[in-house]
């Protein structure tokens, strides 16, 4: 992995993402700079995005639908900066009999970050962000794939960041 360049990291770690939902209700999406408009990411980060952050962003977005996917419910959006990633970590959620895996991205604090949030017939939100929550199904192996991935994605934006599971 650390003979990937941003480019090649960003594509693994998005199909990841993308193709690991927790559940058959949601959908998972992951977005960078390459392949969002700036316009939409103005939109879901809150405000008019900087050249530099437009360059940096990253965005997690989870969808949840009813009835299977006859009609959308909900969105939530989290954008941040990959220049601003802290620690990564997983944590694992159980919720009755089905497990699923978060990775955390801790954020430092040092660029612009905000939680989307939009219901079906409710104006948008936007709330501070201190964490970055990706949720995915309930396979481990993959959830370490998408920790490293983000880790290296992290140092190569020039960011110290710390493997939150090893402390």
């Amino acid at each position: 992995l650390n003979a990937q360049t941003m480019q090649n990291t960003k594509d693994y770690v998005k199909e990841l993402v993308d193709n690991n939902t927790p559940l058959s209700n949601y959908q998972n999406a992951l977005f960078f700079k390459e392949n969002i408009v700036k316009s939409d990411a103005d939109d879901i980060a809150g405000k008019n995005l900087s050249y530099e952050e437009y360059n940096n962003i990253i965005i997690y977005m989870r969808e949840v639908f009813y009835e299977g996917r006859k009609g959308w419910l909900w969105s939530v959006g989290e954008t941040a900066d990959l220049r601003d990633f802290d620690k990564i970590m997983i944590r694992k959620s159980q919720n009755k009999d089905k497990y699923a895996y978060y990775i955390v991205v801790y954020l430092k604090g040092k660029y612009h970050k905000k939680k989307y949030n939009h219901v079906k017939g409710s104006p948008k939100e936007y709330k501070p962000l201190d964490k970055i929550e990706i949720l995915i199904g309930d396979d481990y192996e993959t959830a370490k794939k998408i920790k490293k991935a983000l880790i290296h994605l992290g140092k190569l934006s020039g960011s110290e960041v710390r493997d939150g599971d090893l402390f």
